[in-house]
């Protein structure tokens, strides 16, 4: 019954039932469309930005280091975050925010490692190999070499 006294009222004012129909499909597609533009917006909102930085640490004849001690700094921060390698010298850092770092390793019967400073950019794999050589703990090695970002696409280096 409403509907019918409302097509009256519509006719009474001048507006046909099928103009009231078609504004509010009209309306409806344009509120579809605003929310489907929007959505990939906020989506996108919710992330941030975050990496992994991952290697291997190998002495110099290149035989793996397993149980070294890896850390990776923010320089900016100076926030730490360590790892053990694992027994095929294998390390990772997962849900790195972006960033400078810098990765050092130390293991016992081997000189202290670290390398430059290098950026960790969003949704990257950014792998970091250390060298360690025999050695005192109190001695350091910086690792000159550019950390390189792996494209996960294609498994090739950038």
């Amino acid at each position: 019954m409403q509907s019918h006294e409302t097509g009256k009222n519509a006719a009474k004012n001048g507006v046909s039932n099928k103009a009231t129909k078609s504004f509010a499909a009209t309306a409806f597609r344009l509120s579809l469309a605003l929310v489907l533009l929007l959505l990939p917006a906020m989506a996108a909102y919710g992330q941030f930005g975050a990496a992994s930085v991952l290697g291997y640490v190998r002495d110099n004849t290149g035989a793996v280091v397993q149980n070294a001690t890896v850390t990776l700094t923010n320089v900016a921060t100076n926030v730490t975050e360590t790892a053990h390698t694992t027994k095929d010298g294998s390390y990772e850092f997962d849900s790195v925010p972006i960033g400078n770092y810098r990765v050092s390793t130390e293991a016992t019967g081997f000189e202290q490692s670290s390398t430059e400073v290098f950026n960790v950019s969003t949704d990257a794999r950014q792998r970091v190999d250390l060298a360690v050589k025999p050695g005192s703990v109190s001695d350091t090695v910086t690792v000159t070499d550019a950390a390189q970002i792996l494209d996960t696409a294609t498994s090739s280096r950038r």
